[in-house]
């Protein structure tokens, strides 16, 4: 397996986001929002420091993370952590935005205290405020990763390899398997992200193992009622199609 786990954010409504997603941290600014995807969808807010969505897999040497993001109309005022892979509940590595604007990975960081600064892990480019931008964060959990094993790429683009040789491994254990997006510390992002079209492989395959690029997600429902119908509506008088395209699901 490769492709892990992907989102649109247009198929369902908040209160169902953990049907899809595992939890939230803080969770009271994270947030589904139409009209601000990049196609007019819905995107995933995450508002002020101390929040973000959790997605739960199982453990991995390396994963590829992949979303479209756009920040509000300026930086965090601290360094605030947009994407993370954790072993449990613990940072491996970070992906982290400055108050400059420019990007750096660290492994580990806790509460008020600042991840490890790693060789080769920071940006000299700025992720602009206002303008979308598709990251990808390549993380490979070690206590010596080999040359090219932790890249971060911002629309195609590579802005940060990090050194051959750096530990990237913050615990015993040299994998991650929870995915974050937002900010888990008690303190740090002061800023509003919206995610859209996001994805995760886990590069074991041979396919979607590596950067899959700027991509769309688009939820799909159906129109029309197909030929064969071999079940009945529940609802009277309802089609099979009005009972299974609903764009919020009713469980």
């Amino acid at each position: 397996m490769s492709l892990r786990f992907c989102d649109s954010f247009d198929h369902y409504v908040f209160a169902d986001i953990n049907e899809k997603w595992t939890s939230q941290f803080a969770g009271n600014d994270v947030s589904l929002v139409s009209g601000v995807g990049r196609r007019g969808t819905t995107a995933l807010r995450v508002n002020q420091q101390a929040e973000a969505t959790i997605k739960l897999l199982d453990a991995q040497s390396s994963f590829v993370v992949g979303v479209a993001i756009v920040s509000a109309t300026n930086f965090p005022t601290t360094s605030g952590t947009i994407i993370t892979m954790r072993d449990g509940s613990t940072t491996q590595i970070e992906l982290v935005q400055l108050s400059d604007g420019t990007l750096e990975v660290r492994r580990g960081g806790t509460g008020l205290t600042a991840g490890t600064s790693l060789t080769g892990g920071q940006s000299s480019q700025v992720m602009s405020a206002g303008v979308t931008h598709y990251l990808e964060f390549l993380g490979t959990i070690s206590n010596s990763i080999g040359a090219n094993q932790c890249v971060v790429k911002v629309s195609g683009v590579i802005w940060i390899n990090v050194a051959a040789g750096q530990d990237t491994q913050q615990t015993a254990n040299a994998y991650a398997d929870t995915i974050l997006l937002g900010d888990d510390k008690t303190a740090g992002l002061v800023n509003t992200y919206d995610f859209d079209d996001f994805y995760v492989c886990d590069r074991t395959g041979n396919e979607c193992s590596t950067f899959l690029g700027d991509i769309r997600i688009d939820a799909l429902f159906l129109s029309l009622s197909g030929t064969v119908s071999n079940f009945s509506p529940s609802s009277a008088g309802a089609t099979a199609v009005s009972m299974v395209k609903q764009t919020t699901p009713d469980d």
